[in-house]
């Protein structure tokens, strides 16, 4: 039985999520390579989300190998996700 992981997107970075040197790295250490299979990846409380932040978050997660489910996301950034 895997443990599933939630965390809050807004506790690692603001509630608008921009690119920022070291983005890369920050998203691995504070949230692909937690010790956890499966990530539930809360977005409560964003505001928005730039295309740049959107295709870093992708390309680690699908780097990471582990299964991340985003949850609470905006309707309005929702398209954001469907169009990468």
């Amino acid at each position: 039985m895997s443990i599933i992981y939630v965390i809050r997107i807004r506790d690692i970075f603001a509630s608008d999520l921009i690119t920022t040197s070291g983005i890369d790295n920050k998203l691995d250490k504070e949230l692909f390579s937690l010790p956890y299979e499966e990530i539930i990846v809360d977005f409560s409380e964003i505001n928005s989300i730039s295309h740049e932040f959107a295709n870093h978050y992708l390309s680690n997660k699908s780097k990471s190998g582990k299964v991340v489910h985003e949850v609470n996301i905006p309707i309005l950034l929702q398209n954001l996700f469907n169009d990468l």
